[in-house]
């Protein structure tokens, strides 16, 4: 691929990510705010895809997107609370925000700088990433797997029941 059409890509996602995410913590509206997360997701999997992560990327689709976004909307949709909430003025909390902003910054700024400047870490074992995590979730990790899907399962009937008591 052609180096500067590489970047012209990457900074495509890179910006959908960081402004659909400064559109989100702005936005007032619930709805909105779920198709803007759906957009940061998206974007977020596209980098993945740019740092060679393949299989990040598409657990990213299939886990967040495709599972947890669609949740939200339903979990929208069956409380109908979107007309009920009032937010308060987003604008408000922008000096606190920034604030906030610059203190993380400040706080990370070392640990960032020791990020860059430790030795790369060595290379995995070669063969498929995929098929390895596949094998140490349904080997090693099986018992965490199972009960987190239960889980799951559990927090998905208990907001669906909530739901339902409303009514």
């Amino acid at each position: 691929m052609n180096e500067s059409l590489y970047l012209i890509t990457f900074g495509a996602f890179a910006l959908t990510a960081i402004g659909a995410a400064c559109w989100l913590a702005l936005t007032r509206r619930l709805v909105y705010a779920a198709f803007l997360l759906f957009a940061v997701l998206l974007a977020i999997a596209g980098l993945f895809v740019f740092a060679g992560a393949e299989f990040p990327a598409v657990s990213q689709i299939i886990v967040y997107v495709g599972g947890i976004l669609i949740l939200i909307m339903f979990g929208i949709m069956l409380t109908h609370r979107d007309l009920l909430v009032k937010a308060r003025e987003s604008q408000h909390y922008l000096p606190q925000a920034g604030l906030t902003l610059v203190l993380l910054g400040i706080l990370f700024s070392p640990l960032l700088l020791w990020v860059y400047e430790r030795p790369a870490a060595a290379l995995p074992p070669a063969g498929d990433p995929v098929s390895q995590i596949g094998i140490q979730t349904l080997s090693s990790y099986l018992l965490p797997f199972e009960v987190l899907g239960i889980l799951l399962l559990v927090a998905l009937v208990g907001a669906a029941s909530l739901a339902r008591r409303d009514q």
